[in-house]
Formats: structure tokens, C-alpha cells, sequence
């Protein structure tokens, strides 16, 4: 019995969790279900399936037009030759039938052809998707039902949406996951002396242009201008396939042009993995003109060690050469480039590409060795050189002197860091919402507070004093510099923003101040007495004694605030992305101290039968 008050408590909460969480209705009518015992239904004509939760504020959201679509469009599931039929799954009753699907959010539509997968995201935002809109999706199902149906019928396809089909000769080749053969045109099958391509993009086995399994084994064959490929074998369920997803991604983005990446569910395409002889996940292989090396199964899986690899491996330059004669062509050919300009040293080349590894932009790196090159900008050593806009001038330098004495991984992380800044916004203008996004993700920002009611030459003059500070900051070879966002707020049309969500009370505008999201501290920029509001050399001369810690400001919001903010910057992620969960663990563990117990039932007065009487 002395437990009857926290088990009380215990319920209450629960139940209170089970009633917010619930569904207040079922939305979403008596349409026809799949479930695992009736899935296979989907091996005969063309299903459009919507998997969803009853729990999902989104689905609920999305039932109406469900309905809409449905109202219009059941007819076609009655056509004798090609039905085409809308159903929908529960994920929250039927989750392992969803996990097979690979259903990663709800909604989620999937379009299925005789048993065949042929559109995986049918109400996402991606260009060709009808979304979530239910007109755009009337249309594509009867678009997507017309086109089946003329293949059933074996008639060219006629639609206004879409440009008359040419009749080709059809041929039989294998579908990735079917059982058996199915019928694909000769257009869509790799004829084995035609020319290969390098893929534009991290591409899934199952996806153009290696939808097939001839396809895949063509690609990965003998040298047809495709080059390279570096394929991940994976299955969604395997920890260590999703802790690598990322660094993958990055690589794959770096590589791209050089090395051909690729993917292979073997979750989904068990008989594929099989054929390659993969026995484990995640592997990683390397197929070059018909040979294949693998990726050590025990080692470690980052983007900089997965290019490293490559570079042994004689497939990936990591900084591929460039000569004054080539400059030019190839700042014209990237948007942003870095340009590495006289390599000193062995062991500087490797911290620059420890650097690069570091950064999660797909920004194309060169190196340069020509004496021209240097004297073309004015170097009188190595140096890195941030291109961006196709210019030809750069918009960053930095000498490498800047580093010279520091640790080998000092000096990489400090590089990062550099490069990382030098690809944000200059200047950005803010609204509310933007503001607090930046500051949970900046470590910290300079805010220019100003009025669009002030004349429009004074505004753009205002403007332009933050934007010079900020490009004389952010250039600047002094590694010692905190990476600052700068940003600028019009007060007039956010009147209140910095008072109701930071406290922060301005008597005046213009203003500067400058905050650090760790310490929860704000630095006011002392009024300017040179004639302007702003001087470039003074606002450098502000934001170095803030960087070095000379500084004195004050704390900005509310105690709650603060702690929060100290609570996500310093603890694990689990405790940023669950709060609610680690306050409920937190409150059990200081149960399990009896002091603590003993006063939680005398305050709620549980526990009088049980005092004793001395």
C-alpha cells in the first residue's frame, strides 16, 4: 500500500499521454483496406495505396481529399481488362507490413503495377509528384490508368499530358524483385553495345537508369564510358547502414563526375545481393571495368576515409589539377570553387584535405602548382582561395601561414571552420520565426535592429555598413574569429519579437549587438562617435574583444530559457530530440531515492496511516 500514491500518479500520467495521443474520430472512413493476409491483392492490376496512421495529424489532415480522390475515380477499379484501385494500409496496426513497404513517413502513396513498385513517393513534393493535392491526384490516377491500360491492350498511349508513345518492339527482360519475366520496351533495356553514362546523382538500384537487374550488371561490367561505380549494399533495418547513410550521402556528392555512387536495398532486393555474393551489411564495393575490390568490412565509415579509400584505389583525385591555361574554364564550370594554390608540404596537403573531408557541401576542391596561377592573385606562398558566382576573383584568401605551428588537427578543424563560413550568406534579413531558427543553429549571430520607416537611402546605407563589416570579418585570415552569422531585423514589421522572446528592450534604432547562444549572453555595440553609425574598423575591433573574451555583456532571455538553451548545447542528442521522454526518466531515477519518495507522500498526504509515533 505505501505505493498506492506514485502507482496513482503513474496511471493518471499515462492516461493523460493516451488522451492527448489518441484520435479524437476515425477520419477516415470504411474505403478498402490492405493488410498482410490481403496484400497480395496487389500482384494483379494497378493499386495506388495510401499507408497511413489513424495517430498522424498529417493523415488526418489528408483524409478529405482522400476522399475526394476516391469519390471521383473507384469507377476504374472496375474495368474488367485493367482494373486500376485505390486502397489504403494502417501502419499503426499493421507497422511490419508498412517496414516491408519501406514506408518512412504518413502519408506516404506508393503506385504498384501488377505487383511491381513503380512509384515510391506518389505524394511527396518532388517535381512529377501530384503531392497531397487531391485535383492534381484525380489527375494522376486517371492519367496513370489510361497509360496501364493501353499497355494491357497492347495500343499506343494518347494522352494530352504527356507526348504520343512511339510503338517499339517489346522484349523480355527482368524486373528488380519480380518473380519471373515481365515486358519492358527496348527503350528501357541497356542494349549491350550502346555507350554508358556517369550518374547525376546518388542513385537506388530499382530507379533510372538501373532499373533492372541486365542493367545493373551492364553498369557494373566492362568499361562503356560509365566509369567507376562504388556500390553500398544495405538493408534499412541494420543500425550500422543508417549510422553511415549520412557520411555516405556526402561522399557521394563529392565523387560524383569521377565515381559512379550507388545503392542496393538487399532488404528489398535479397536475390540481387545474393548474385554479388553479400553476406553482411552495410558493404562496400568498388567496380571498375569488371573488376571489384571491397571497402574493409571493420573499418571506419567516414566521408573522408570512403574518398581516401578511392584515391588508393586509382579511381578519385581528390584535388584534381588545374594550370593558369585551365582556370578560367573550370571557375566557369562550378559555381563555388576552392582553389588550393602551391601545396608547401606533404603534411599540409593532407590537414587541407582533412578539412575538406569535413565539410558536409559538395564544394569541388582543385590544386594548382603553377607559379603563374600564384603571381596571378599575388601569393607568396600556399594559400586557399574561395571562388563563388563564377567569378574569377576570388572572395576569400587564406595564406596557410595562418596555420603554421598549430596541431595537425587544430589546423584542420580551424580550415573547416573557415571554408564553412565563407559558404553562408553574407547578410541575411530575418523574421520572427527565422531568428530563432538561426539562433538554434548558429553559435552565434550579429543583428543589425533597424526601421523601413527611415528614409530609403539611410536604410540601404545602414545595410550596407553591416554587409561591409560582415564580409571584412568573415575574410579575414585570423583564425581566432568566432564564426558569427549576421543577420538584420526590421523592427517595425516585428515590433515585440526581441522583448516577448529574449527580453531585450531597444531605445533606439539603429542598434547592434551581437549574441552567443551557449552562454546565453548579449554584447551591445557601443555608440560610434566617428561621424557614422557603423565603422568597419570599429565594429572588427568589437567583435575581436568579444571572440578573446574582453567583452563584458549581460544575459539575454529568461532563467527557463537560458537553462534550456545550456541543457541542448551541452547534453546528448537524445536529450535534445525527446524532451518530454528524459524529463519522465529523470523524475523515475529521483524516485528511486527513498528521501525523495518519503517526501513526495507526505506532500501528497499518502502516507498518514503510516507515520509513526514516537
Amino acid at each position: 500500500m505505501r505505493y498506492t500514491a506514485v502507482l496513482a500518479w503513474a496511471v493518471l500520467l499515462l492516461s493523460a499521454l493516451s488522451a492527448v495521443a489518441a484520435p479524437v474520430e476515425d477520419p477516415f472512413g470504411v474505403e478498402r483496406a490492405l493488410t498482410p493476409s490481403n496484400f497480395s491483392l496487389t500482384q494483379s492490376g494497378a493499386w495506388l495505396v495510401e499507408f497511413y496512421s489513424p495517430r498522424c495529424f498529417h493523415c488526418r489532415n489528408f483524409a478529405p481529399k482522400w476522399h475526394q480522390v476516391v469519390q471521383n475515380v473507384d469507377d476504374l477499379s472496375q474495368d474488367p481488362e485493367a482494373p486500376f484501385t485505390l486502397a489504403r494500409v494502417n501502419c499503426y496496426e499493421w507497422m511490419d507490413l508498412c517496414s516491408q513497404q519501406e514506408v518512412p513517413f504518413f502519408p506516404d502513396g506508393k503506385l504498384y503495377v501488377d505487383g511491381q513498385l513503380v512509384n515510391k513517393d506518389v505524394l511527396g513534393d518532388k517535381e512529377g509528384s501530384p503531392g497531397q493535392n487531391a485535383e492534381k491526384l484525380i489527375d494522376f490516377v486517371k492519367t496513370e490508368a489510361q497509360a496501364y491500360k493501353a499497355r494491357k491492350l497492347g495500343v499506343p498511349i494518347t494522352t494530352t499530358a504527356v507526348e504520343p508513345t512511339r510503338t517499339t518492339t517489346t522484349a523480355t527482360t527482368t524486373k528488380p524483385g519480380a518473380i519471373g519475366a515481365s515486358t519492358t520496351t527496348l527503350e528501357e533495356a541497356t542494349p549491350s553495345s550502346a555507350p554508358l553514362a556517369h550518374v547525376q546523382r546518388l542513385t537506388e538500384f530499382g530507379e533510372a537508369p538501373i532499373e533492372t537487374v541486365d542493367q545493373l550488371t551492364a553498369f557494373l561490367g566492362a568499361d562503356r564510358g560509365q566509369g567507376p561505380s562504388f556500390v553500398k549494399f544495405y538493408s534499412p533495418s541494420c543500425p550500422h547502414c543508417r549510422a553511415m547513410a549520412q557520411a555516405y550521402e556526402e561522399a557521394a556528392a563529392a565523387m560524383l563526375g569521377q565515381v559512379n555512387p550507388l545503392a542496393i536495398n538487399c532488404q528489398k532486393y535479397m536475390d540481387v545481393c545474393t548474385q554479388f555474393a553479400v553476406d553482411a551489411w552495410p558493404t562496400l564495393q568498388l567496380f571498375r571495368n569488371g573488376t571489384k575490390s571491397t571497402y574493409d568490412i571493420h573499418a571506419k565509415r567516414t566521408k573522408g576515409l570512403f574518398l581516401s579509400w578511392l584515391a588508393e584505389q586509382g579511381v578519385y583525385t581528390l584535388f584534381p589539377r588545374v594550370d593558369a591555361s585551365q582556370l578560367d574554364a573550370t571557375l566557369q564550370k562550378d559555381p563555388s570553387a576552392v582553389l588550393y594554390v602551391m601545396p608547401a608540404s606533404d603534411v599540409e596537403r593532407r590537414m587541407v584535405e582533412q578539412a575538406s573531408f569535413q565539410l558536409s557541401s559538395s564544394t569541388p576542391f582543385y590544386v594548382s602548382t603553377d607559379a603563374t596561377v600564384a603571381r596571378r592573385y599575388g601569393l607568396a606562398g600556399s594559400a586557399l582561395l574561395v571562388f563563388a558566382g563564377n567569378a574569377r576573383v576570388p572572395m576569400a584568401q587564406l595564406p596557410l601561414t595562418s596555420v603554421r605551428g598549430f596541431h595537425e588537427d587544430t589546423a584542420s578543424a580551424a580550415m573547416a571552420q573557415w571554408l564553412s563560413v565563407q559558404s553562408q550568406p553574407v547578410l541575411t534579413e530575418v523574421s520572427g520565426s527565422a531568428l530563432q531558427d538561426t539562433m538554434q543553429e548558429a553559435p552565434a549571430i550579429v543583428l543589425g535592429v533597424f526601421s523601413s520607416s527611415s528614409q530609403a537611402d539611410i536604410l540601404d546605407a545602414l545595410i550596407q555598413s553591416l554587409h561591409d563589416l560582415s564580409m571584412s570579418w568573415r575574410t579575414s585570415s585570423d583564425l581566432s574569429h568566432r564564426p558569427f552569422r549576421f543577420l538584420w531585423l526590421d523592427v517595425d514589421r516585428f515590433p515585440s519579437l526581441l522583448a516577448d522572446k529574449y527580453h531585450i528592450r531597444l531605445d533606439h534604432t539603429p542598434a547592434l549587438f551581437a549574441m552567443a547562444r551557449s552562454t546565453s549572453m548579449m554584447y551591445m555595440y557601443p555608440e560610434d562617435h566617428s561621424g557614422s553609425w557603423l565603422e568597419t574598423k570599429n565594429g572588427i575591433q568589437w567583435l575581436d574583444d568579444i571572440s578573446q573574451g574582453r567583452a563584458h555583456g549581460k544575459p539575454f532571455g529568461t532563467v527557463l530559457s537560458r537553462t534550456m538553451t545550456n541543457v541542448r548545447t551541452s547534453s546528448p542528442s537524445v536529450v535534445r530530440t525527446h524532451p518530454s521522454l528524459t524529463l519522465l526518466v529523470f523524475v523515475g531515477v529521483l524516485l528511486l531515492f527513498p528521501r525523495v519518495r518519503r517526501s513526495v507522500w507526505r506532500k501528497s498526504g499518502a502516507s498518514q496511516g503510516y507515520r509513526k509515533i514516537v
